[in-house]
């Protein structure tokens, strides 16, 4: 079976370490022991104890006196306490390696050490080293595009900004930079219960975000985290009334920060107001789609920023819009849209009852302009401009086209804290990444591959994130769509300021790739920790009131329901219970089946047990692995973070769905495949069942629209525009036992692999 991957490999390595002093001396090594073991040297490299630039390219060599050399293997830094075959790899014999400064700071020591290894597996004993010092010269930044400091505002404002990296260039010159990290401050709130709130905004404020070198403010104040992006806009939708600060700051390839921050250049401060505003405020355009997270909301004549969002070929996506006029200003005249050209007649006619607008199902792949205007009594004008990239659908050709059918698989899952230096290392019950990687090959992706006829590719989103400095994520829209099936596996690391890929991929921002392919007939299949959070964009969403549920308790105008728009239309939630709270009492950690359902055994699945033991077994979760004297909070009789689901009824929460189109009108959109079993609470596990029991943990949903159809059959020659096939196991299925498994894998495969949405007869 061939396998190919979308692993980046270590090109540009990204080091965030500590300096500690090695022994750099280079001994000559012979015959030992009747081995020849090989030589290595370093022919390029900074002089030792030299300071060089931060992006360092070194040369190498090696030979062996009755072999040959096959490969090199080096580390850095702390990284070289580690053994020999611990260490990265390469054929080459050079490379340019990025290293990075502590914060706060522009420059850095390091050490790099090779060894070469030879055609019988020896290694040179003593490796080249060389031991150096690295310096950066700090980006800068501005604010380009805003509302200036002190306005008022509404709720929604956008930032746009630029930066500049003196010295990022392949040859040490200036290029624009790419990573920035932002904050939005409001002047007298804390984020987090036990911290104080802000100081009010003055000279101080300022130089507070000044100090904030780090990830965060300086204490008592560091419960607000900078974000970090590769975007150059954003907007903040929802925004309470009061005083924010946005500041924005440029973040080097060595992790250097802009050390330049000044009110105005690249921290502002306004106000937005309760009521509509005054002057050219008050007008404002909201727009509102399938596609996005968040509305769009536009306050002046022209837009501040641009968003981009993609949809397949094919997809029928509507937009609609709605204009205020505010108190101050006229009652609005009407609307006008277009789209890519507004030099027709059309766009200079203003209709009032002009409120939403459908894209051509045959508009061609690439880019496309969707302007929307709304006009007041006045002749005020709001105007929103949208650029829309159509994408062309690889995984719906046919058979026998050069593009052969395949599968994705999102490894999104590294252990607590979930970053990549816990990947490498693992931690207590969470297996390091190349564990984990090689039990999804070996038990699930080479048999699906090899049983279906399909490739199968890999993208780590946790090692993506962090080599490229943008945290993790998931592939594009682009990469989403030459693929029939995506598989994603996520973990149980979901904070604001350290987000999963999955959650960035359909909840953290305006707008989403994932749920374009799947919209656009693409099938998924997600397991993991917490998916009810992990597809909200709020926990209080899916956990607040698991009672009355969202369907009863959510607003249809309001931020959290519009926030959970994945967890309702794409699971069809209406209500989660978490386990996050890691007590017995609570039957918290306590997961340990995900039995099947009636309607799941018809659909080949099975039952799934969690394959525990304690020490010196090969189970993956070991009950007493969790430190501390109090039993109540050491015992984890079974897994952490895993919801219990109660689904809506109606689906996604509509109370008219009888204009959605679906593959068979005659069974419920989602069907329950899985139910939650866990142990009894307690100690003594004799406290009553766990609060999940019997709650929903793995759902699959058939093909359908959101209302956008005609109300007829979902058939393949119907299913543009139609979301595909998705099966949702609310567990991580590596932790099953490795047999069922692939079972429950397989049998998920084969449901999504047959959505209407996909060509048949592939391969």
């Amino acid at each position: 079976m061939r396998r190919t991957s979308l692993r980046i490999a270590p090109v540009l390595l990204v080091l965030l370490v500590s300096l500690f002093l090695v022994d750099c001396s280079k001994k000559v090594t012979g015959i030992i022991d009747g081995h020849g073991y090989p030589e290595t040297e370093l022919t390029y490299a900074p002089l030792e104890g030299d300071t060089a630039s931060f992006r360092v390219h070194l040369y190498w060599t090696g030979h062996d006196v009755d072999g040959e050399v096959v490969l090199f293997r080096f580390a850095v830094d702390r990284d070289t306490l580690r053994p020999f075959s611990e260490w990265a790899t390469t054929t080459a014999h050079d490379s340019i390696l990025t290293f990075s400064v502590s914060e706060g700071n522009l420059t850095g020591r390091h050490v790099f050490w090779i060894v070469a290894e030879d055609n019988d597996g020896g290694f040179d004993p003593t490796p080249a080293k060389r031991f150096f010092s690295i310096r950066t010269v700090p980006p800068t930044s501005q604010i380009v595009s805003g509302p200036p400091g002190g306005v008022h505002t509404g709720p929604s404002v956008a930032f746009g900004w630029s930066g500049r990296d003196p010295d990022g260039g392949p040859t040490g010159g200036p290029i624009p930079a790419g990573t920035f990290e932002y904050l939005l401050l409001r002047p007298g709130t804390a984020f987090e219960a036990g911290h104080p709130p802000l100081p009010a905004f003055g000279l101080s404020f300022v130089n507070m975000i000044r100090e904030a070198v780090g990830g965060s403010l300086p204490p008592p104040y560091d419960d607000w985290k900078w974000t970090r992006t590769s975007e150059t806009t954003h907007r903040f939708a929802g925004l309470p009334s009061g005083v924010h600060v946005f500041a924005i700051r440029a973040v080097d390839a060595a992790g250097a920060r802009d050390t330049s921050l000044a009110l105005t250049t690249n921290i502002r401060y306004f106000i937005v107001s309760e009521g509509p505003t005054t002057g050219p405020l008050s007008l404002s355009l909201t727009i509102t789609s399938p596609a996005l997270v968040q509305p769009i909301r536009v306050y002046s004549p022209r837009p501040d920023y641009i968003p981009v969002l993609g949809v397949l070929e094919g997809d029928a996506l509507a937009f609609a819009w709605v204009g205020d006029s505010g108190e101050s200003s006229g009652p609005i005249a009407g609307y006008s849209v277009a789209l890519d050209d507004t030099s027709t007649s059309s766009w200079d006619v203003v209709d009032p009852r002009l409120l939403s607008t459908v894209l051509p199902h045959d508009l061609l792949p690439g880019p496309h302009w969707l302007f929307v205007r709304v006009v007041n009594a006045e002749g005020m004008t709001a105007l929103s401009v949208l650029r829309i990239n159509v994408v062309h659908a690889v995984f719906r050709e046919p058979q026998g086209s050069p593009n052969p059918p395949s599968i994705l698989f999102v490894d999104d899952f590294a252990p607590p804290p979930g970053d990549w230096n816990t990947a490498l290392r693992g931690s207590p019950n969470f297996p390091t990444d190349a564990v984990e990687d090689e039990w999804w090959q070996r038990v699930i992706l080479t048999p699906l591959a090899r049983e279906f006829g399909y490739l199968y590719e890999e993208w780590d989103a946790v090692r993506f994130g962090h080599i490229s400095f943008e945290g993790r994520t998931m592939p594009g829209l682009e990469e989403l769509a030459r693929y029939r099936v995506v598989i994603c596996y996520s973990d149980l690391t979901n904070t604001i300021t350290s987000p999963t890929a999955l959650w960035r991929a359909v909840a953290g921002g305006s707008w989403s790739p994932l749920a374009a392919y799947v919209r656009g007939g693409g099938t998924l299949i997600v397991t993991g920790f917490n998916l009810a959070n992990q597809t909200s964009g709020r926990s209080e969403v899916p956990y607040g009131n698991f009672e009355r549920g969202m369907c009863m308790a959510g607003d249809p105008d309001s931020l959290n329901w519009r926030l959970s728009y994945f967890a309702r239309e794409f699971l069809g939630l209406d209500a989660a219970l978490g386990s996050d709270q890691g007590r017995r009492l609570l039957g918290a950690r306590d997961f340990v089946e995900a039995r099947v359902t009636t309607e799941a055994t018809s659909l080949g699945f099975q039952t799934a047990e969690v394959d525990t033991g304690g020490p010196g077994t090969s189970a993956k979760w070991n009950p007493y692995v969790f430190s501390g004297s109090d039993q109540d909070t050491r015992l984890a009789p079974g897994l952490p973070k895993v919801d219990g689901w109660r689904l809506a009824d109606p689906f996604a929460c509509l109370p008219d769905q009888s204009r959605l189109r679906r593959e068979n009108p005659g069974a419920p959109i989602a069907v329950p495949i899985f139910t939650y079993h866990g142990v009894d609470k307690g100690v003594l596990q004799d406290g009553g069942p766990s609060p999940r029991e019997g709650l929903v943990v793995g759902i699959a949903t058939q093909a359908h629209d959101m209302g956008q159809g005609d109300g007829s059959v979902v058939t393949p020659g119907s299913s543009r525009g139609v979301m595909g096939r998705m099966v949702f196991l609310g567990f991580p299925i590596y932790y099953a036992k490795d047999e069922q498994a692939y079972a429950v894998m397989r049998a998920a495969f084969a449901y999504v692999n047959s959505s209407p949405t996909l060509p048949a007869g592939v391969p």
